[in-house]
């Protein structure tokens, strides 16, 4: 999953639907925005709708200065943020997903300067992303990806009425456009869960003259299959390419440009920003489809950016879309039949033995039977009239002898224990997902 606002992926015929997409939405990530929200992936299977809400917190008692020291600005004391999120991602057709956040903010500003209470709609985002190259190596197993991720982030505020207000400033007031890429990789994998490692770029182009930058993001990932425990850490940052036009001026002038609106806190105004920020999240798989996290980030590097700790709280949940792209490694109740009438077997065996909680099963049928490592089997229970019912699982074969196979279980179509004397029915020519 995403942390801290999760961003993710979608497109068509590439290249004319980017240009065309960047030309409606203009992609990005504004800086004030960027502190809570990373360059995140988006990615969304055809028709699959994924909503998350999440409950974020920050809070910054100093800055990184221009030469990534610690300072504290004069009068100031804290900088405390609640922010709510509400994220969707949707898979238009395959391999194009349009997402979009809608953000409310409520601050409080301790110090000397402009202190009081700010609440509003923050910086809300819109995009698009499109999966360019997706591959699998197993069945359930993450992908090896590459995606195109275009976004536009845009004020839902206005710092002149905050101003006029004697109100902390709900951002920098800046319309950001971004687009980059996101990568993701497969490291371990095995029958139930798997660990992967992510990593992507973009450019940001700012208004107001704020300066262009380069928001990254690289992360590790351990995630179950179906349900359990998820955790995830990384960095992510944003590295300025220092086009300000202000930074000429004197430090007085870039002071003034952040503390009339945040008391000389940078999460807001800062001259040529950079970050980096180390991230790490915790939750609890329910289903396929349903995940709670804690999320945590604290910054640990920058210049003319905010010193500050985010914690966040989400909740996630996808509906709709296929699961799978091959028919062949899709469950009964996905494709609807049990798989009958759809599939062909070339080979039928019986179990002979089976352990339900190490998911493994051994055939009667061998390499003089042509069985090889990697087939497919699906195993069917067998009723009490002795007649074949519905397939309950499938297998795929780890090791043969002569005259028996061991098949490892990749998937259980039904809650059913697998007892010897089950037929095991050989998949033709399955293709590799």
């Amino acid at each position: 999953m995403h942390n801290f606002g999760m961003l993710p992926a979608f497109l068509r015929t590439p290249l004319q639907s980017i240009i065309l997409l960047s030309a409606l939405i203009l992609p990005s990530v504004s800086y004030a925005d960027f502190i809570i929200h990373s360059w995140q992936d988006h990615h969304e299977v055809k028709s699959g709708l994924q909503l998350q809400a999440l409950e974020n917190y920050y809070f910054s008692t100093a800055n990184f200065d221009a030469f990534g020291n610690s300072s504290v600005p004069s009068g100031f004391q804290n900088y405390s943020r609640f922010q709510t999120d509400l994220v969707a991602d949707y898979g238009l057709f395959e391999g194009m997903t349009l997402f979009g956040r809608v953000s409310w903010a409520y601050t409080f500003l301790n110090g000397t300067i402009n202190p009081g209470v700010g609440y509003g709609f923050a910086d809300q985002t819109v995009g698009a992303n499109y999966r360019v190259i997706e591959s699998h190596s197993k069945p359930h197993a993450p992908p090896t990806f590459l995606d195109i991720q275009i976004q536009a982030d845009i004020p839902g505020y206005s710092n002149t009425s905050s101003a006029a207000n004697l109100t902390p400033y709900l951002g920098d007031g800046s319309t950001d456009f971004t687009g980059g890429l996101i990568g993701g990789v497969p490291i371990l994998v095995n029958k139930s869960n798997a660990f992967s490692a992510q990593a992507g770029a973009g450019y940001t182009y700012r208004t107001l003259n704020f300066s262009g930058a380069i928001p990254w993001t690289g992360r590790f990932l351990y995630k179950p299959y179906k349900d359990g425990i998820t955790v995830s850490v990384g960095i992510v940052g944003l590295t300025s390419l220092k086009t300000d036009p202000n930074a000429s001026s004197p430090s007085t002038v870039a002071l003034a440009r952040s503390s009339t609106g945040i008391g000389g806190n940078f999460f807001v105004g800062g001259i040529n920003p950079s970050l980096m920020t180390i991230q790490g999240s915790i939750g609890y798989k329910f289903d396929e489809d349903t995940e709670v996290n804690i999320y945590g980030a604290q910054s640990i590097w920058g210049q003319a950016a905010p010193i500050g700790f985010t914690g966040a709280l989400g909740v996630q949940t996808r509906m709709g879309g296929g699961k799978t792209k091959n028919p062949v490694y899709m469950t009964p109740t996905s494709y609807g039949h049990a798989n009958r009438g759809f599939l062909n077997y070339s080979l039928d065996a019986h179990v002979l033995k089976s352990n339900d909680r190490l998911n493994l099963v051994k055939i009667n049928k061998g390499s003089q039977d042509g069985v090889e490592v990697g087939q497919l089997f699906d195993i069917f229970y067998v009723k009490k009239d002795g007649t074949m019912g519905d397939a309950i699982a499938r297998g795929q074969v780890t090791s043969v002898n002569l005259e028996e196979g061991a098949l490892d279980i990749i998937e259980y179509y039904r809650e059913v224990w697998i007892d010897e004397g089950f037929i095991a029915k050989r998949v033709i020519q399955a293709p590799k997902p």
